[in-house]
């Protein structure tokens, strides 16, 4: 039958049970996508989704990309794009080193793109308590913002109901 994306594993800190569960949760959520992307958007906006997008030479797949397109004098513009690198439990540091790998990626393949209109986002299960490894990945995203447009999501599972906090970018 179909997969129930709000089926969680029990415990202190309820989380999505696979990576797909969490992708496909959003999926079915297209606006929720297009603001954890820090697009909104109207009416003269069309955005293409992929999911699983395999990028050959960046080693592994990135799990959601969106490609943002604007209406302009009968024009169709790509005028930015969102990267999803997405983790079913707590986010670690080196997990930014890929999200920045799939953002070149798509740099190369969307060539009027600028980098920074290519918004990098990480998704993971919220720090159950101020942790070092959050931290962490505050600084580095911090520390590449010059270069990089990338953002830290967490989400948290209260009485059945997800819900996601912004915490960096």
């Amino acid at each position: 039958g179909p997969v129930d994306t709000c089926e969680f594993k029990d415990g202190p800190e309820p989380e999505f049970r696979w990576d797909a569960q969490l992708e496909t949760y959003l999926l079915q959520r297209p606006q929720l996508v297009h603001s954890l992307a820090g697009f909104s958007l109207d009416e003269s906006w069309e955005v293409e989704t992929y999911n699983q997008l395999s990028t050959y030479i960046a080693g592994g797949a990135i799990d959601i990309a969106a490609i943002f397109r604007k209406n302009v004098f009968d024009m169709l513009l790509t005028l930015g794009a969102a990267i999803f690198e997405v983790k079913k439990g707590q986010l670690s540091v080196d997990m930014i080193d890929q999200l920045t790998e799939y953002v070149e990626w798509t740099a190369r393949l969307l060539p009027g793109l600028e980098r920074d209109m290519i918004h990098g986002i990480l998704v993971g299960r919220e720090f159950a308590r101020p942790t070092q490894q959050a931290e962490q990945l505050a600084v580095k995203v911090e520390n590449l913002a010059p270069r990089y447009n990338l953002a830290v999501v967490t989400y948290r599972v209260r009485k059945g109901v997800v819900e996601f906090e912004r915490l960096s970018g």
